[in-house]
């Protein structure tokens, strides 16, 4: 990803991202991983409303769900690193590496 207008930086800042689909066999509703609790990611699904029906089987474990007919395609993205930010270009510390669910 290109962010342009980044405060403070010169030139567009580019991210690398790490995507996974849930689809409940390889990637299910809970993270598992980047300091995320199984709290944090129902608190994050509940904001879509596409999500509200599949929730109380999503709270009892999620990994027998069939989406391959639901409407929706539900997406985590991680960004892992800044590719073109070195350490003299400016304070790093400013940018934070995020994390969207859709």
């Amino acid at each position: 990803m290109e962010a342009l207008n980044v405060p403070m930086a010169d030139t567009p800042v580019v991210t690398f991202w790490e995507r996974e689909i849930v689809d409940t066999k390889n990637y299910t509703f809970f993270t598992e991983k980047w300091e995320a609790t199984q709290d944090d990611d129902i608190r994050h699904w509940t904001k879509f409303p596409s999500f509200s029906a599949l929730l109380s089987q999503v709270e009892v474990g999620g990994k027998s769900l069939d989406l391959s007919n639901y409407p929706y395609i539900f997406m985590r993205w991680k960004e892992q690193y800044f590719v073109n930010v070195g350490t003299d270009w400016f304070d790093c510390s400013r940018l934070l590496p995020c994390v969207f669910l859709m």
